[in-house]
């Protein structure tokens, strides 16, 4: 959060701190400090130093808050340190303001560095209208600094392997080399990270993404060291396992529309999470997370997305207590529950996931009028599965209702424009399919 403050102005010593930081300290008020009134007990931030791209500071006794003025714009932090990768460019000098902030008082510490250049060895390759990072020559150090151009065009994306490795398995060992790893500063313009290019990195911790990612590849950060993470409004895929097993207790996720896939938060720390109304899940997202191991037994519902079912399943279950709000359903959400006989989606669902009811016990479903998107395999193996109405839905996946061998009849609606592969493969009953005049692709073996 940014919050601009105005300060009277004040003489100063200019002093020089290890590591080429220069330490600018007010010389009105207590030492190396400007207070907000004669009374004032807050304490001035000391010890102010740049760790790679965190900014830190000693807490200051009786400190509610921190303001940190860059170039005239403030950024607050509840405690004493800043997240800078996405201020600061690489090699650049800063003059800044650090004040501890309580009850209308405040006490101001100055403070001059320069950004930690771009890492040596680093390796590109053209990609789009710019270069991706392809990985880096005998790396050492803590931070990965990725400059936001290489040869006068953007770094745009880093690419498959970077800094990670193919296949994690257990009693694997990463590179030596990227052990030290802790953080990575990304160029302003990155649009994609690649699946595994950063999974070989057990200890990086600190990883801020700029608002022009649009996709995070899977496996990307599995097994790091991440605990908090947000994701600019720019994401719009997260892959497979791409946060899998990383101790992250802080998410937030944007507002926007966003596909997560399988497992991408498994094996979190994460005990709560807002998620977007437009939000599509894919199978066990939040598997073995406090969120789920907390969610009571029965239909698991996290925001307006059918999750799934927790705990043992009842012969000839129907569902029919959901709420009123929901917009999709889980990849995978029943799949293998034979004992569902019946569920009621209320006509808000839009979504429905891979494998969503695979393999259950249904026999017939009166899909809601809302509904748009069935995704492959959703009904696959539904054996007992004889009547399906379906609503004006636009798009229909690979096998939705393949080995649905009770299903004798269907009707396509003309909203259909486009239907997967192996639709009705295994529909030995089927003896009547009527397809509508606007659809415009079908798979094969449908």
């Amino acid at each position: 959060m940014m919050k601009k403050q105005n300060r009277p102005a004040r003489a100063a010593l200019l002093i020089l701190l290890g590591g080429g930081c220069l330490c600018l300290l007010a010389a009105c008020g207590s030492p190396g400090s400007e207070s907000g009134s004669p009374d004032a007990e807050i304490a001035a931030p000391e010890n102010i130093r740049l760790d790679g791209f965190r900014l830190l500071w000693d807490e200051s006794p009786g400190a509610e808050f921190y303001t940190v003025e860059i170039n005239g714009v403030s950024y607050t932090s509840q405690d004493p340190s800043l997240d800078v990768s996405l201020l600061f460019t690489p090699g650049a000098s800063y003059d800044l303001t650090v004040t501890a902030e309580a009850n209308g008082d405040f006490a101001s510490s100055d403070f001059s560095c320069s950004a930690p250049s771009s890492t040596p060895g680093l390796t590109y390759t053209p990609y789009e209208n710019g270069y991706a990072l392809t990985g880096c020559k005998n790396f050492s150090g803590k931070w990965v600094v990725i400059p936001d151009t290489y040869l006068g065009k953007p770094v745009l994306a880093v690419s498959q392997y970077a800094f990670g490795h193919g296949l994690i398995v257990v009693g694997w060992t990463p590179p030596e080399e990227y052990l030290t790893i802790e953080g990575v500063r990304f160029p302003v313009w990155l649009e994609t990270i690649a699946d595994s290019s950063f999974n070989s990195c057990p200890n990086l911790r600190y990883v801020s993404l700029p608002g022009s990612v649009s996709s995070v590849g899977a496996f990307a950060f599995e097994w790091c060291a991440i605990e908090e993470l947000e994701l600019p409004e720019s994401v719009q895929t997260v892959g497979d396992c791409a946060f899998y097993s990383c101790p992250i207790e802080k998410l937030v996720l944007p507002d926007t529309p966003l596909s997560v896939g399988m497992q991408a938060f498994a094996r979190t720390s994460i005990a709560e999470v807002s998620l977007p109304d437009d939000v599509r899940l894919g199978a066990n997202v939040f598997a073995n997370t406090p969120l789920y191991e907390n969610a009571p037994e029965g239909a698991v519902v996290f925001g307006k997305v059918l999750y799934g079912w927790k705990g043992g399943m009842p012969a000839g279950t129907v569902i029919d207590d959901l709420p009123g709000d929901l917009r999709s359903v889980a990849e995978e959400a029943f799949s293998g529950f034979d004992t569902l006989a019946g569920i009621e989606l209320p006509d808000s669902v839009t979504f429905i996931g891979k494998r969503a009811f695979a393999n259950t016990g249904l026999e017939s479903i009166d899909l809601p009028d809302s509904l748009t998107v069935i995704e492959g395999g959703a009904f696959g193996g539904c054996a007992a599965l004889a009547e399906v109405s379906l609503p004006d839905v636009s798009y229909i996946g690979d096998g939705a209702f393949g080995g649905c061998t009770s299903l004798a009849e269907i009707r396509l609606p003309d909203s259909l424009s486009a239907a997967g592969n192996s639709l009705f493969s295994g529909c030995t009953a089927l003896v009547s399919v009527q397809l509508p005049e606007g659809l415009q692709s079908i798979g094969d073996s449908a």
